[in-house]
């Protein structure tokens, strides 16, 4: 067993021994030919800014690459009829906001998606999430029940925003307040539910969570879809008069 350990470490040392030659090698005529781009900045995907009209694999962004003096990398894929396109990922969801695989889509159903409204839909839900976490920290500085309460008040407005793609920040906060008026206390007894299986999550070092979350996301779906169906839709108009 000793002289077994003595081995392993002997060829792991003159491993490391010739990795190291290796890389102190004199240069070779390849890395020679690579010389000319030791100065070269290399734009990934082209000179890009995903919000706005120069997005990452677009001509504008190569445009942008050679106003610059930059290199350029890209990456090309063949849509189902076999055309070459520019375009980085499998699918089309992060830059065009659509689940669809290129491969599956011809070189003119492709020409219908915009390259950047993926990310425009991206910047849509940043933002609403964000100030939903803005006001909720706000209400809780009052004392923890307004926050608390805040919270499912603004509960419904991940499921909006996906529902309704033409409303964003304070509108799709606005018709989550709607819709949850008189429902707050239904959604958080049914979150109080929960309580039992997250104890006994906690007897699985927190692993049992990874079951239980998307338990509670559906549960929370399916809470929506209720309140859409009762409400008849989620059109829900609300009406302030103020009197003087």
């Amino acid at each position: 067993m000793i002289l077994i350990s003595i081995l392993i470490a002997v060829a792991i040392i003159i491993g490391l021994l010739g990795l190291s030659v290796y890389m102190l090698r004199p240069e070779t005529e390849k890395t020679r030919s690579f010389a000319a781009f030791d100065n070269t900045m290399i734009a990934h995907r082209g000179l890009f800014n995903n919000n706005s009209d120069a997005p990452e694999n677009s001509l504008a962004a190569f445009r942008n690459a050679l106003e610059h003096g930059f290199g350029m990398e890209l990456d090309v894929q063949l849509t189902k009829d076999g055309k070459l396109v520019v375009f980085h990922d499998f699918d089309l969801k992060r830059m065009c906001g659509v689940h669809k695989k290129l491969t599956e889509l011809t070189y003119a159903e492709l020409e219908q998606y915009s390259l950047n409204a993926g990310f425009q839909e991206y910047s849509r839900i940043l933002t609403t999430k964000l100030l939903q976490a803005v006001y909720t920290f706000l209400w809780s500085l009052l004392l923890l029940i307004p926050g608390i309460i805040k919270h499912y008040s603004y509960a419904m407005t991940d499921y909006i925003l996906k529902d309704e793609p033409e409303l964003c920040n304070n509108a799709a906060i606005e018709r989550s307040m709607a819709m949850m008026e008189g429902n707050k206390m239904k959604l958080f007894l049914l979150d109080l539910s929960f309580i039992g299986w997250a104890i006994l999550c906690l007897f699985t070092f927190g692993i049992g969570f990874f079951v239980l979350q998307p338990y509670v996301q559906v549960s929370h779906a399916a809470f929506y879809e209720d309140l859409k169906a009762q409400q008849g839709g989620i059109n829900i108009n609300v009406e302030v008069t103020v009197e003087s």
